[in-house]
């Protein structure tokens, strides 16, 4: 009795120590769960970089535990490059004729089984959103040092007409000038006064001396005289007085001649020239253009910048301008805007001349009709570009690997 009541007590004691023990367990895990939520994996930003087929995942938490995180893109597994705590590098998926895959995706990040290290990310392939609202201005930087003063620019086109100045003194009276020629023949005057009578006519011959009679009567008036020559013309008369013209009619005397003078400003012809030496000269700008509008291919934006400051006499593209390098750039917003027309399209460019749109040859050689040239940065992240196909400015991307043509201008010098 004594026996079995002692085997029952020891296995008793046993499912006591094995259940305390089980507990114990399950409390540790926990434990350990509730930290690991307090480190859940989180992706903040990815880009995707064609030139190198890769798409660099940004966030936090990567690198759990030293393994390897999994990269998914549309439930198809991608082979990972590299991986930190911060950044994922994997490659980039191609299609089976090696395109890459364009168009919306979920993107997927986990590592190993754990179903709190993982996380999603909507991603659109071959696309650029909107440009996002500019930052806050930055607080002024301290003043730098004076530079040193650049060359003297060349002249600029002649300004607008100013509005009329008030009316100086009255001058001294010139000399007078040669008499003109005689007037027309006016209109026949009115009937002037009576002649002078004309001379007594000779005496007749004197009769016989008679006695003295009475005196006789006065006798008759003789005939009048014939009429003498014409007199010698007179010296002509005064000059009437001008026309008098009102103020409105001044104005528009004035308009008139302003307007043909913008018009001469604006219509420069002709509009180019070629220089023989591998550029264009812009008579209505002064800017010289490279002629080969296609003398680079497609490029990154870093890339062109690099290449058109670059470009010198003798180098690429067939110059021969005595150019250096730091001479050449890209056109800015403003330079596009002044070099492409507005009233072509596909191309917005006109010809040699300026009255037709632009061919082949005249004067500019490899334009890409339907494409895009870069322009000036607008700040870190984006830059313009010209679409020569309507004439209109646009942007892209810096960072992303966006290829674009390259169409190098610089300034006339003082020996061109």
């Amino acid at each position: 009795m004594n026996k079995k009541f002692l085997k029952k007590t020891f296995l008793l004691a046993g499912i006591f120590l094995l259940s305390m023990t089980m507990l114990g367990n399950l409390a540790f895990a926990n434990g350990n769960h509730n930290n690991k939520s307090s480190k859940k994996l989180k992706i903040t930003e990815v880009y995707v970089d064609f030139a190198n087929s890769e798409i660099s995942i940004h966030g936090s938490n990567f690198a759990h535990k030293r393994k390897t995180p999994r990269v998914f893109l549309a439930g198809e597994e991608l082979e990972v490059s590299s991986a930190d705590d911060q950044l994922i590098v994997a490659e980039l998926p191609k299609d089976p004729d090696g395109d890459y895959l364009l168009g919306d995706y979920l993107l997927n990040v986990s590592i190993g089984k754990a179903k709190k290290y993982y996380d999603y990310y909507d991603l659109t392939i071959g696309a650029v959103g909107p440009q996002g609202l500019a930052g806050a201005d930055g607080a002024a930087g301290a003043d730098g040092t004076d530079g040193t003063d650049g060359a003297v620019g060349p002249e600029g086109p002649p300004g607008p007409r100013g509005t009329a100045g008030p009316a100086g003194a009255d001058g001294t009276d010139g000399a007078a000038g040669p008499e003109g020629p005689p007037g027309p023949q006016g209109e026949k005057g009115d009937q002037g006064d009576q002649g002078i009578q004309g001379e007594v006519g000779s005496q007749g011959i004197q009769g016989e001396v008679g006695s003295q009679g009475i005196q006789g009567e006065v006798g008759s008036q003789g005939i009048q005289g014939e009429v003498g020559p014409q007199g010698i013309q007179g010296p002509a008369g005064t000059d009437g007085a001008c026309p008098t013209l009102t103020q409105g009619e001044i104005q528009v005397v004035i308009d008139d001649l302003i307007a043909r003078i913008e018009f001469l400003e604006d219509n420069v012809y002709p509009r180019f020239s070629d220089m023989g030496d591998g550029t264009i000269r812009d008579n209505k700008t002064g800017l010289i253009w490279l002629k080969d509008a296609n003398c680079f291919g497609t490029l990154g934006w870093g890339d062109a910048d690099s290449e058109a400051s670059s470009l010198e006499d003798g180098g690429d593209c067939d110059l021969s301008d005595g150019s250096s390098a730091g001479d050449w750039r890209l056109p800015t917003y403003e330079e596009w805007m002044a070099f492409m027309s507005t009233v072509y399209s596909t191309p917005a460019l006109v010809d040699t001349v300026g009255d037709a749109q632009w061919s082949g040859g005249n004067a500019f050689i490899g334009v890409q009709p339907n494409n895009y040239y870069w322009s000036t940065g607008i700040d870190s992240i984006f830059a313009n570009v010209a679409y020569v196909n309507d004439g209109s400015m646009r942007f892209k991307r810096k960072t992303i690997s966006t290829s674009t043509f390259v169409w190098p201008v610089r300034t006339v010098r003082d020996d061109n």
